[in-house]
């Protein structure tokens, strides 16, 4: 779940795109991208939101 989930935050997609597709605040996005808030402090309902994202969009590159 991590590594997809970290996978997702180093893509092309802008952090906006990102939380349009699955409700997570943008400022939480960008902050977890700047490593100013890990991946470990991370609620359940939004490590839940971005894999679901994550896994739909990199099972295409199976």
């Amino acid at each position: 779940m991590r590594n997809q989930i970290q996978k997702l935050l180093d893509s092309d997609l802008s952090s906006l795109q990102i939380s349009k597709q699955t409700g997570v605040p943008q400022s939480t996005i960008h902050r977890m991208r700047k490593n100013e808030r890990s991946l470990d402090n991370m609620s359940l309902k939004n490590a839940e939101l971005l894999y679901k994202f994550a896994n739909g969009i990199f099972s295409d590159e199976n």
